[in-house]
């Protein structure tokens, strides 16, 4: 086991799911483009930027029109002792708790089609086969022929004859030392700053991580534990006799940046992540969120507000670090923000997996549109083979995996 970064810890939310993938093909992003800039006053900006916010960009993720506010005094604790441990904004108006399955729809700007298009005409897409036709085109037309109406519409597919390429440690000559990655990679993980929850997904560009493929172990282990032990000793004499321990201060972190890895893009969202998926060439993130309430006062990060009992997803493409999609739910009721389970979320050529209340998840990718729920009561993961989608997999904490074809 080899450290290769030392990330800081902003709210107590530490780092989860963490994922790697590859710089996008089709990436305008300029990462550290002001922190490597030969103007000084650019760098100094970059360096006051990051002790500010803690990353090199902060792209803020508001919330939609839609997300509404709580009255004054209604918090975690609030709900959480309400009759069913939900609050309902609109009682007065509809004096109900029950609420309508909402379905997911996905409204994406028109610049991700014309890039999708694009990608796919430049041969940079997640499949070399991948075949796309506006099926709207044939709107009107007569399709009694069958054979011939399937010759003029395209579908996605992917192909079977793909080759998986796996990658080497290499040696870097101006270094002279084994790197883990040849080609620039993308760590990306959640975290968060105003609260312990994860609200944040911070992605950290990983240029040439040095890496040596056989470590130095000594083969006697009981030799090895003595060592350490010997030196753990030592350490706790040499403190004894100093009066003062001197402590850097973690919690300002302007002055210990420099003694942790940066953060080039933090994406904040005002809501709580449950899980994020990736395509397969690595150009968009799928993110499935659940949001504030609009102008909740954060008072310390051990008290988290509330969120929406809907879940919302959030599309980020990857070679322009911007959104470029997401839904708009109607959120009525808000729960405690301890009350929701991580959703996993997958992303294959023509749909998007998930998680949502008591039930699977899945999204035609390209219009957006909710395909079908799949009941499971008390649901952690939805999945599916992602080449050929005729079986999808749910399981739940009730311990049961269901197959659905």
């Amino acid at each position: 086991m080899r450290q290769l970064y030392r990330m800081y810890n902003c709210g107590g939310a530490s780092l989860r799911s963490l994922s790697v993938c590859s710089v996008p093909k089709q990436n305008k992003y300029v990462y550290r483009k002001y922190l490597e800039s030969r103007d000084p006053d650019q760098v100094l900006a970059a360096q006051l930027y990051l002790a500010q916010n803690h990353a090199l960009h902060v792209i803020p993720v508001p919330p939609t029109d839609e997300t509404p506010s709580l009255p004054e005094g209604v918090d975690n604790r609030t709900i959480r002792y309400l009759w069913d441990g939900r609050y309902v904004c609109d009682y007065d108006e509809n004096p109900t708790d029950e609420e309508e399955v909402e379905q997911v729809v996905i409204k994406y700007m028109d610049e991700y089609y014309e890039d999708r298009e694009q990608d796919h005409r430049n041969g940079m897409d997640d499949s070399r086969t991948w075949l796309w036709e506006d099926e709207s085109l044939l709107d009107g037309e007569d399709e009694e022929d069958e054979d011939e109406y399937e010759l003029r519409t395209q579908w996605e597919y992917f192909s079977e004859d793909q080759e998986d390429t796996k990658e080497e440690v290499v040696v870097d000559k101006h270094i002279n030392e084994q790197v883990l990655n040849d080609e620039d990679k993308l760590l990306i993980f959640t975290t968060g700053r105003q609260t312990f929850l994860p609200h944040q997904i911070g992605i950290k560009l990983m240029t040439r991580v040095r890496f040596k493929q056989h470590l130095d172990v000594n083969k006697d282990i009981k030799q090895f534990i003595r060592e350490g032990e010997e030196r753990r000793e030592e350490e706790r004499r040499r403190l004894q006799n100093q009066r003062e321990i001197e402590v850097p201060p973690y919690h300002n972190y302007g002055e210990v940046m420099h003694m942790f890895d940066i953060v080039d893009v933090v994406f904040d969202f005002q809501g709580y992540i449950l899980g994020y998926g990736i395509s397969g060439d690595s150009r968009y993130m799928y993110v499935n969120m659940h949001p504030w309430p609009r102008g909740y006062p954060i008072q310390q990060i051990f008290d988290p507000p509330p969120a929406g009992d809907q879940p919302e997803v959030v599309v980020i493409d990857l070679a322009k670090m911007k959104v470029v999609g997401r839904s708009e739910p109607r959120q009525r009721i808000f729960c405690p923000a301890d009350s929701f389970q991580q959703s996993p979320v997958q992303v294959t050529h023509q749909h998007v997996l998930t998680s949502a209340g008591n039930s699977g998840l899945l999204l035609d990718r390209h219009y957006g549109e909710e395909v079908c729920r799949l009941e499971h009561e008390d649901i952690s993961t939805c999945t599916g083979n992602p080449h050929f989608l005729n079986h999808v997999v749910t399981g739940g904490e009730d311990g049961v995996i269901k197959v659905w074809s």
